[in-house]
C-alpha cells in the first residue's frame, strides 16, 4: 500500500502530465486498484 501522494507521483511518472490531466480522479482510482 502507498500514500496518496506516492501513488500521485507514480502515475505522473508512468502515465505522463498529459494523460494524468486527461483521466479523471476516479479513473486514477481505478488504475490504481
Amino acid at each position: 500500500m502507498f500514500n496518496t501522494s506516492q501513488n500521485d507521483k507514480m502515475v505522473e511518472v508512468l502515465s505522463g502530465p498529459e494523460r494524468r490531466r486527461r483521466r479523471t480522479p476516479q479513473e486514477k482510482i481505478a488504475i490504481i486498484q
